[in-house]
């Protein structure tokens, strides 16, 4: 007997620790466990169930699941109800609006011997975060959807095979479609040499490798629609993994209006140009004519050298105009002209007119400048009136006459015009404001033209210095 007795002690005491653990067990688990009897009452929860519902074991006990969230019936689908019926297990995931919030619910039976359901453990899982993220995807790839198919540029997305080859297409945007002329069944899975122009250009497996180097290129090509038609494009494409594949983006931009565009601005541009250097070669004849009326004019004059002088003079200074529009009807860019060229011409010219080009002695030292023809002009003629001053005054008794020309850019902003002699010098009184000379009165006026600040000084002959601000072409 009291073996018996201890023996039963022993299984009473295992039966508590067995109860113990499963207890422990079952409030452990984070999701709600409950219990219910064969008409939805229950018998109870572990502890997360009651945390859930916010309730004690008496507030639950003997209360049907539905009556819990404030429902007189049951749910219209129930996996509870399910069990009941198929004696098998149940699953479903719903949105319960009492709650505001989604369930994962799974019901299990408990069959009596007969295969009576008399218990029926019911497993809830809150998935509203999930359900939330899912939903937040599926808006997030509605709106890309709708952005992709809404481009107006064609967009395609391919692999890239394993020896840097383009792969078949993955994916393809409406207006891929619709401007190549093919279903977006019909380019899904095809090679993109399907759309690639026989005559390409473009070296496409050096077009790959340069993308996997740098990750993305932009280039412009020609894409071929399914009715032969070829289509000028600008591409951009980018290389990045998805889905543990490599793959390429190309964005392609329709650029056929854009190319009409640029041929017809050049058109318009050469029609302009043509015209411009019209009007220079027009302006020149036009000085010229007025050059050669001054010159017939002047061999009339017989009574006074002075007028003979005067005419010399202003032919030299509209043959100095005449000639930077001669330059700049020879000029590539109709904008500005070479001003070592324009300079040298002009000083060759002079020193030719008065019978002094092979005996004098000149150094011309020019900078790479390229100046406007409101520069051009006002300097053109400074020069003009200062190697002619020199010719008249500095070599009228010279053996050796020499004559230096420089003109340097001493900064960024601002050259230096430099015209010297070897002659007798200036006087010492000389002044520009008081000359009588009408050359030297008009360089005065040009270099304000210029802007620019004229000095002069005696060193073994006259000296010239006119430093003025640099307005370069563009």
């Amino acid at each position: 007997m009291a073996s018996t007795g201890r023996k039963q002690l022993d299984e009473h005491r295992l039966y508590l620790e067995t109860q113990t653990l499963l207890e422990a067990t079952l409030n452990a688990i984070p999701d709600v466990i409950g219990i219910q009897d064969a008409h939805h009452n229950i018998i109870r929860y572990n502890q997360a169930g009651y945390e859930y519902l916010n309730m004690t074991y008496e507030e639950v006990v003997g209360k049907k699941c539905y009556e819990l969230i404030g429902r007189t019936t049951p749910c219209s689908v129930c996996a509870t109800s399910e069990v009941y019926r198929t004696k098998r297990p149940a699953q479903v995931e719903r949105y319960i609006k009492e709650v505001d919030g989604w369930l994962d619910i799974r019901a299990y039976p408990v069959l009596d011997d007969n295969g009576k359901v008399i218990r029926v453990i019911e497993h809830l899982r809150d998935i509203t975060d999930k359900k939330k993220a899912e939903q937040a995807l599926a808006d997030s790839e509605e709106k890309f959807r709708e952005i992709f198919n809404n481009s107006g540029d064609a967009i395609f997305l391919h692999r890239l095979n394993k020896d840097h080859t383009p792969g078949p297409f993955v994916e393809v945007n409406d207006a891929a479609c619709r401007k190549l002329g093919y279903s977006r069944e019909a380019l899904l899975g095809a090679d993109p040499n399907l759309i690639i122009n026989a005559d390409i250009e473009t070296d496409v497996q050096k077009l790959m490798d340069r993308l996997v180097r740098e990750r993305h290129v932009t280039f412009q090509d020609s894409h071929r629609a399914k009715d032969g038609t070829r289509i000028p494009v600008e591409i951009i494409s980018h290389l990045f993994e998805l889905d543990g594949r490599t793959v390429v983006l190309s964005i392609a931009r329709d650029i056929r209006e854009r190319l009409l565009a640029e041929k017809k601005l050049r058109n318009n541009l050469r029609e302009k140009e043509i015209l411009l250097q019209e009007i220079h070669h027009r302006v020149k004849n036009n000085l010229a004519i007025v050059s050669s009326l001054l010159r017939l004019q002047s061999s009339e004059i017989h009574d006074g050298e002075d007028a003979q002088i005067a005419f010399e003079n202003s032919i030299h200074r509209i043959r100095s105009m005449a000639m930077v529009h001669e330059h700049l009807y020879e000029s590539e860019n109709m904008v500005d002209i070479s001003l070592e060229r324009y300079i040298k011409t002009l000083v060759g010219d002079l020193l030719n007119s008065y019978s002094l080009d092979g005996s004098c002695q000149v150094s011309i030292d020019i900078d790479d400048l390229a100046l406007d023809l409101n520069q051009a002009v006002p300097l053109g003629l400074i020069i003009n009136e200062l190697v002619t001053n020199a010719i008249k005054h500095a070599f009228r008794d010279s053996r050796q006459p020499v004559l230096g020309l420089s003109i340097k850019m001493i900064s960024n902003r601002e050259a230096e015009l430099h015209v010297a002699d070897n002659g007798p010098g200036l006087g010492e009184s000389f002044s520009l404001d008081s000359s009588n000379s009408l050359g030297m009165r008009l360089v005065q006026v040009l270099c304000d033209q210029l802007q620019g600040v004229i000095r002069w000084e005696n060193n073994n002959g006259a000296h010239f210095t006119v430093q003025f601000p640099l307005i370069v072409a563009e």
